[in-house]
């Protein structure tokens, strides 16, 4: 196909020069499949062809080989006078090259030029037959976002290019909208974790790692609390405010981030000393001690903070789970204050891993057993339940206490496939208790990470379904200080197991600062007296006064009393004068494996029947 000789190329490249070529090859599919050769695609003449270049929306130009710029069209034209062009031919004739050559080399524009440049030389040389970019451009119009596209172009048997430049400003902005969503905070509109991980590659080296830069945890205390008592919306606006105030204490230069949930991390930057990162370590504990107006109501809320101090070249992530773990340890302390991570912090974290790893094996292994404790009636010392214990027989170490696991497994959260275990299996060994043991009632304590899983009460009802153990002799004990986190969402559990007979204890009753209003709030009915009250018991004194209030406040309200930790003669006979009406302890059995407990409690048997 002959070229129009007043049009120095060919008319279809104009309007889309891959189009052309794709018409040509379905024209040669077409031709051999069938045999008979299509009729040619009419050519549009000059005008023609001219009128559709001047149609793109895009500033467009072609080019001949040596950069000579051939043509342009309406847009190029509007564009190029609006940048202070002479109208006579609006760059036509002109090298397309030497134009980029006159931007400074040393600036934004000057190195969208030579990537342009490097591009449509290839394009012209036929090292590729396409080649596109996007660069920021500011010029008389605005300021904008453009996508340059090459195209190699038949030029009346010669090889060119159509050169295109066409706005993608919306687009940016769409894709920036994206990109925020992405890497921040919808409710706060702080950085995310995604967030923190784009600026990683920013500021690991210098910002994150350098020795003086510190991270900081801040993780608000009970604030699931909050969530259940006013709602979630309440419990949102407190973010967006602890957010704010976060912010508002903090250096230009520093960042804060929400890390996920209630946790928000904190980064410092170029401290000038060590010291300067527990005052400002404090500074935050400080200004989120201080009360929230929320919906017109005053709250208080406190935070647990973890501090780690980047002493050398480490990672970000590294430095947020150090301080993680000076975090936690201040929740276990109480939370409302700050920790500074440590070498203490690092051995015993490291220690913790370790075990935590080993109990999970010793789950596998099936290395953990239930001991049982004796729960005598008073004053006749008759068995009327038993309190299951937990004990892990360790492959090396042999027999380990609780005390030397449990704590571990609280942190961990552990506790919850461990307590599920030993709900299971005291359920079981209940159901099967055989001579004097048979038809006791069995004690199981719960971790309050058991309670807060949404399917507890099934777990319990399952437990008692699979053994065939009467739900009437299982009693549940939760520790006072679980009840410290306030725990009404799980009410409704509780209520549905105590429906079915299933009794709840307070354990270690008394040591906690609201005890009275538990009895109120939860449906509970066993309280076990601690045994740093019964100790003392025999002295008389203010030991005593509290054994005799909190007795006499089980009998008011038709709950059973039980005193822990009982271990002479004297301290059973002054609890069962108070009219204590049943205790545990040593002084009459610590806890033993099943068979030795059903051995045990048939030998007593018989020395009271002789």
């Amino acid at each position: 196909m002959r070229a129009n000789p007043d049009l120095p190329l060919d008319p279809l490249t104009l309007v889309d020069a891959h189009a052309a070529s794709g018409l040509r090859r379905r024209a040669r599919r077409e031709s051999n499949s069938s045999g008979v050769a299509p009729p040619l695609v009419p050519v549009p003449d000059a005008e023609v062809a001219r009128g559709l270049f001047d149609a793109l929306l895009g500033v467009a130009c072609a080019v001949r080989a040596d950069g000579e710029i051939i043509l342009v069209n309406a847009a190029w034209r509007i564009a190029y006078l609006a940048r202070g062009g002479l109208p006579a031919r609006c760059a036509e004739g002109q090298n397309y090259f030497a134009i980029n050559d006159r931007v400074p080399a040393n600036t934004a524009d000057g190195a969208d030029a030579a990537r342009m440049t490097a591009g449509l030389r290839q394009v012209l040389a036929g090292e590729q037959d396409a080649f596109e970019f996007e660069y920021h451009c500011d010029d008389p119009t605005g300021s904008k976002w453009l996508r340059v596209r090459v195209l190699a172009a038949d030029f009346s048997g010669q090889r060119g290019a159509l050169v295109s430049h066409t706005e993608v400003s919306d687009l940016h902005r769409l894709q920036q909208r994206m990109d925020h969503q992405i890497t921040h905070d919808t409710l706060t509109g702080l950085p995310n974790r995604q967030g923190l991980a784009a600026m990683g590659h920013d500021f690991r080296s210098t910002l994150w790692a350098a020795p003086g830069d510190a991270v900081a945890l801040v993780s608000l205390d009970r604030f699931r609390t909050i969530n259940d008592r006013f709602g979630h919306q309440i419990g949102d606006e407190l973010l967006v405010q602890v957010s704010e105030r976060l912010v508002g204490v903090v250096r230009p230069t520093d960042v804060v981030i929400r890390y996920s949930g209630d946790e928000f991390v904190v980064i410092w930057s170029d401290l000038p000393s060590p010291g300067v990162s527990s005052f400002l370590r404090d500074r935050l504990v400080a200004t989120l001690r201080e009360p929230f107006t929320l919906n017109g109501t005053s709250i208080h809320v406190s935070a647990s903070i973890g501090v780690a101090l980047a002493r050398r070249s480490q990672p970000c992530d590294g430095l947020i789970t150090d301080a993680g773990v000076a975090m936690r340890e201040a929740k276990a302390r109480g939370g409302n204050r700050g920790l500074e991570f440590d070498d203490d912090h690092r051995r015993r974290h490291l220690s913790t891993v370790a075990m935590e790893e080993e109990m999970l094996e010793g789950l596998e292994r099936a290395e953990f057993v239930l001991h049982y404790q004796p729960v005598l009636a008073l004053p006749s010392h008759q068995p009327v339940g038993v309190e299951a214990l937990m004990r892990w027989r360790h492959p090396t170490r042999g027999l380990v206490p609780p005390n030397d696991f449990i704590p571990v497994a609280e942190a961990t959260n552990l506790i919850v496939p461990l307590g599920s275990w030993a709900l299971r299996q005291a359920c079981r060994d209940a159901a099967a208790f055989t001579g004097s043991a048979s038809g006791l009632d069995v004690a199981v304590n719960v971790s309050v990470h058991q309670l807060a899983e949404p399917d507890f009460a099934d777990i319990v009802i399952a437990a008692l379904s699979t053994s065939g153990l009467d739900p009437h002799r299982l009693i549940l004990e939760l520790t006072e200080s679980a009840f410290l986190q306030d725990l009404q969402h799980v009410v409704p559990s509780l209520h549905q197991l105590t429906d079915l007979g299933v009794r709840v204890a307070i354990d270690d009753f008394g040591t906690g600062y609201n005890s009275l209003l538990h009895l109120r709030r939860y449906p509970i009915s066993v309280l076990k007296l601690d045994r740093t009250f019964v100790a003392d018991i025999e002295a008389g004194g203010g030991d005593a006064a509290i054994c005799k209030s909190v007795v006499g406040l089980a009998r008011s309200l038709g709950i059973s009393c039980v005193a822990e930790g009982v271990e002479t003669v004297e301290q059973a006979q002054a609890l069962a004068q108070l009219g204590c009406g049943q205790a545990q302890g040593f002084l009459w059995s610590c806890a033993v494996g099943v068979e030795d407990l059903c051995q045990m409690l048939d030998a007593c048997a018989e020395v009271r029947g002789a």
